[in-house]
């Protein structure tokens, strides 16, 4: 199953939303709050999840991340770690996520989420350059 960086940010945003979890977060995928993504597939949106909890995005609630139950994924997380507030915040700007992403599927279309958040801060930067003339 492959990454999908669409997903993840997604989740990033959601679990942001959610705020601090003192216990957990359960997160169910039949939930109506979860129609956001762009894919009706419960196992690559659940595997997407997982992979921000192996990334160290966010921090699971225990050692099993993803009960299925008839089908149906139930998941368990507690909050986005700072590593990953560091890449939502890289990403968050809808017009630096899209240029990000456009420049990403032009060279190639897979790359790791160090070399995602670099590119993404990279066009921050040159962004906030070109408004202030200061050199960041």
């Amino acid at each position: 199953m492959k990454r999908d960086l669409g997903i993840l940010r997604k989740w990033l945003f959601y679990i942001e939303k959610q705020g601090l979890a003192d216990n957990f977060i359960e997160v169910r995928l039949d939930d109506s709050e979860l129609t956001f993504f762009d894919s009706d597939d419960k196992h690559l949106i659940a595997y997407n999840l997982e992979q921000c909890v192996l990334a160290g995005l966010v921090q699971s609630a225990g050692s099993t991340l993803v009960l299925w139950d008839e089908g149906e994924p139930t998941i368990f997380i507690r909050r986005l770690t700072p590593a990953g507030h560091d890449y939502l915040d890289a990403i968050r700007a809808n017009g630096i996520w899209e240029k990000t992403k456009d420049t990403i599927t032009e060279a190639g279309g897979s790359f790791t989420l160090e070399i995602v958040k670099n590119l993404a801060i990279g066009f921050a930067k040159k962004t906030l350059e070109d408004k202030t003339g200061l050199k960041l």
